[in-house]
């Protein structure tokens, strides 16, 4: 099985910063890949993360590379619009079961 090494983190400086985040292997291949922009939200009061892009390898889907990756900013919150559930059902059910919440599918999740 692979283990994370470190994370890297590549940021587009603009009036709101874009971020990439790149999980990698003790080897240095790429395992997982976080992209977001940020956003200020007044019903947060302040910036969160809006996640554009968010995978992990199939093999270490289990082992934690997807909150070491969303969590390696300390954003405040993290916002997401996943496809409809009933055409990625399991999409939808990882971020649910990782504590996302929403009645639709602009889920949330408070760090």
């Amino acid at each position: 099985m692979l283990s994370i090494s470190a994370l890297w983190q590549a940021r587009c400086e603009r009036p709101l910063p874009n971020h990439a985040f790149l999980a990698l292997a003790t080897d240095e291949t790429s395992v997982g890949v976080l992209t977001l922009n940020a956003c200020t939200a007044h019903y947060v009061a302040d910036t969160l993360g809006w996640i554009q892009e968010f995978s992990v390898v199939p093999v270490l889907r289990s082992t934690q590379v997807g909150w070491a990756l969303a969590t390696a900013h300390h954003w405040q919150r993290l916002e997401v619009n996943t496809p409809a559930s009933s055409a990625w059902p399991r999409t939808v059910a990882v971020f649910r079961r990782e504590r996302f919440y929403g009645a639709s599918a602009h889920l949330r999740l408070a760090l």
